[in-house]
């Protein structure tokens, strides 16, 4: 199997079934906004913890569906310094609204895959629109 042929999905259901830990790494960033300095932190990539190296296959998979393994991971083990996942995880798998500021919000899978997906580097509707199938898959199991 060539690293061309696994998907994201792919990638963390094989280093899941081959007993690996996956988490994700965070960066904080500083941005220079106009009010003042504006932290927030990135999801960059993801640590693989395990029984020795993982197979080139999917370490070469991983690094080429970096910012989608990374947002997919995200949504399995969101890590505590981004207290906003995994309320955003229940809200989307209870299918009920939240309230962000003073108005109601519903979480869908769209959503869930913009936001995560832009926590992991994407930029592009198009690469939202990708990650959200990939987001409901994994949440689905």
């Amino acid at each position: 199997m060539q690293a061309s042929t696994l998907t994201p999905v792919g990638v963390v259901e094989g280093l899941r079934e081959l007993g690996y830990t996956l988490n994700p790494v965070l960066e904080r960033v500083v941005y220079d906004h106009k009010v003042g300095p504006h932290p927030m932190t990135r999801v960059t990539g993801t640590r693989f913890r395990g029984k020795g190296r993982p197979p080139q296959v999917l370490l070469d998979a991983a690094a080429e569906h970096r910012p989608y393994v990374a947002a997919l991971v995200a949504a399995l083990h969101p890590p505590p310094e981004v207290p906003w996942i995994p309320h955003a995880l229940e809200s989307y798998r209870a299918c009920r609204e939240c309230v962000i500021g003073d108005r109601p919000y519903r979480y869908t899978s769209a959503t869930l895959a913009a936001n995560l997906g832009a926590l992991c580097g994407l930029e592009f509707v198009e690469e939202f629109e990708r990650l959200e199938p990939m987001i409901k898959e994994v949440l689905s199991r």
